[in-house]
């Protein structure tokens, strides 16, 4: 069985219902019946990576692991 074959113009816009949907890759993929790896792959090339909502910028110092005694 051969793979299908995306053109780029599905695969773009495919990358901007990610990112206007607001909806996960995983669950748009099996929306569309493809492999969630290949709408990451498709993601990272055409420069919709997945937003980071929130970062903690934190010191080293205070999470440090602590063994228990």
């Amino acid at each position: 069985m051969k793979k299908p074959l995306y053109d780029e113009t599905y695969k773009r816009k495919t990358v901007q219902y990610v990112k206007e949907s607001g909806k996960a890759v995983a669950e748009v993929a099996r929306e569309l019946k493809i492999k969630d790896s290949t709408l990451y792959g498709w993601m990272k090339k055409y420069g919709g990576e997945p937003e980071i909502v929130a970062t903690q910028a934190f010191k080293s110092e205070d999470h440090q692991l602590k063994r228990p005694t």
